[in-house]
């Protein structure tokens, strides 16, 4: 019969190598190319099934980031806009909790000022007034304890009269 010439079989049962017989070297493996160019999958290959193309985990952990991807250039993560158009609280973001509005203070160390605080323009200041309405009374107002009331001396260095207020 004489000679006979039987193909080696060079698959080496691994998904990822593509199998081939150069006549000079014999069986070649050569790594595939399991790169699918997107930017949103993590390319891998198992040795029983093939390529793998699981989805990246584009998330920061962070309450305060909305996170997206694109195949194109990967993973981004955009601030989140916080703010909820009240004058009255200082806006912040917690990577844990999100979102924060903090009250501000409109706290002046001055009894004789009056703060407020409104939502569309913020804090605000007034003076107290201490008019007690009393004709017997002079009105002041102190920093430290506010409106003060004190009767005024109507005595007229006169002893033949009576003095008195009337209010």
């Amino acid at each position: 019969m004489g000679c006979t010439h039987t193909d080696v079989d060079c698959d080496d049962d691994d998904a990822c190598t593509d199998d081939s017989c150069d006549a000079k070297n014999g069986c070649q493996h050569e790594t595939i190319d399991c790169d699918d160019e997107n930017a949103c999958t993590e390319d891998s290959c198992d040795s029983e099934t093939g390529c793998l193309h699981p989805p990246v985990d584009c998330d920061d952990y962070s309450a305060c980031t909305k996170d997206w991807c694109e195949e194109k250039d990967g993973c981004h993560h955009e601030n989140i806009n916080c703010d909820d158009s009240d004058a009255c609280t200082a806006d912040g973001c917690n990577d844990d909790t999100g979102c924060t509005h903090t009250p501000i203070s409109c706290f002046i160390d001055n009894h004789c000022i009056a703060t407020s605080c409104d939502p569309e323009v913020g804090c605000g200041s007034e003076e107290v007034h201490c008019d007690d309405y009393d004709a017997c009374t002079t009105d002041d107002c102190e920093e430290d304890t506010g409106c003060v009331h004190e009767k005024i001396n109507c005595d007229d260095n006169d002893a033949c009269s009576t003095d008195d207020c009337d209010s």
